[in-house]
């Protein structure tokens, strides 16, 4: 989404990928981007890659590679960036990772760790924090629940409003980084799009499809259940959860505004577009493919 937004701005991009001949990566090649072959745990690929870039935008892997394996990622980035003079580093981490230390969410610690890193580089910096992405939930298992049986769950309480962000507004953001915006560059932000309770959530899908959508909360018992199937069938990268993620919703269900803390109104008068949830949900075919 990044990428596509700075094309959109008339950047020059070269997008790093494993996989230059997949599906995502021929659709950006198609729009402009220079394709390029990189690994985040190959450092030599990451040199050739960055040289000549005025900035870099990087995100980093915890669930497919674990602490070690996404602290790795980061530093290499850096370091490849360091070496070719890149003039601004934009690195996406996640909400609430300054204020989570010991709290075992360890997706969090990894990037705090990156963003330490990042700061005593010497390179510029832009530290974006996004919280809960809105695209979590557009995966086909989702919108078949959602679509077929009204049904929305979640692991987070009924009487919280609860933050989340969208994609598009991300990037935005970080097309502002690159512009130099003093009021993003140089900072670190939490992002968020809007806040609503999950029962809002359900309504405005309802109301958007025209049937009734239920929110079903996600109980502790059934997380632990699925943290031990992740556990025993070794398959925390593919599900992307695990015990880092039930710490997680522990911390989002300990405050009203479910953990997360984004100033909403400031992101607004830098960004007049920002999403409401409305707007997003009616940006997607929830009907496709199912």
């Amino acid at each position: 989404m990044v990428a596509r937004q700075l094309l959109n701005e008339s950047w020059s991009v070269r997008a790093l990928t494993r996989n230059p001949d997949g599906k995502e990566a021929q659709a950006l090649a198609e729009l402009g981007a220079e394709v390029t072959y990189a690994d985040l745990l190959d450092a030599q690929s990451l040199n050739r890659a960055t040289a000549g870039v005025h900035g870099v935008f990087g995100v980093t892997d915890f669930w497919e590679h674990g602490f070690d394996g996404e602290v790795q990622m980061g530093t290499n980035l850096i370091e490849a960036a360091r070496k070719n003079n890149v003039r601004h580093f934009v690195f996406s981490s996640v909400g609430g990772t300054e204020r989570t230390a010991g709290l075992g969410i360890t997706h969090f610690d990894s990037k705090r760790v990156i963003e330490e890193n990042l700061r005593s580089s010497g390179l510029d910096w832009t530290i974006l924090r996004p919280v809960t992405f809105m695209e979590n939930f557009v995966s086909h298992r989702y919108r078949k629940a959602i679509c077929e049986r009204g049904l929305l769950r979640f692991a987070f309480d009924l009487d919280h409003r609860f933050q989340m962000v969208a994609m598009a507004d991300l990037a935005v953001f970080a097309a502002k980084a690159f512009d130099n915006d003093a009021r993003v560059k140089g900072q670190a932000t939490e992002i968020a799009s809007d806040a609503f309770t999950m029962e809002e959530w359900a309504a405005a899908l309802a109301n958007h499809l025209g049937r009734p959508v239920k929110y079903k909360v996600i109980g502790k018992p059934a997380l632990h259940v699925v943290d031990l199937f992740v556990t025993l069938t070794r398959s925390q990268g593919h599900f992307k959860v695990g015990r880092s993620l039930i710490n997680q919703f522990a911390w989002n269900n300990g405050t009203k505004v479910g953990g997360w803390d984004a100033d909403i109104d400031h992101l607004r008068s830098i960004h007049p577009d920002l999403m409401t949830l409305e707007e997003w949900i009616r940006t997607l075919d929830w009907r496709e493919g199912l």
